[in-house]
């Protein structure tokens, strides 16, 4: 980014289907996106209900979410042979 642009936010938007995923988000530089040069900063949210947020990290963060609604503890058994 341009210092012109430093301070926007940057919003991006997807849809996803029903079940668990794992956000993961890189730094280059290895400083994370918060503290030494700003405060930079990330979160995830389903209708504006925060699911995850973060910015002080190393190289990589990856936090685990679950899609809103989505019961991870329904589970089908496999099929038994006959």
């Amino acid at each position: 980014y341009n210092n012109s642009l430093m301070f926007l936010p940057d919003t991006q938007s997807v849809c996803l289907e029903g079940g668990n995923y794992d956000f993961i988000i890189y730094d280059d530089y290895g400083d994370g996106i918060c503290c030494d040069w700003g405060e930079g900063s990330y979160q995830l949210a389903f209708d504006g209900e925060v699911a995850i947020n973060g910015g002080s990290f190393g190289l990589s963060e990856t936090k685990p979410f679950a899609t809103p609604g989505f019961d991870n503890s329904v589970t089908t058994d496999p099929p038994v042979p006959s």
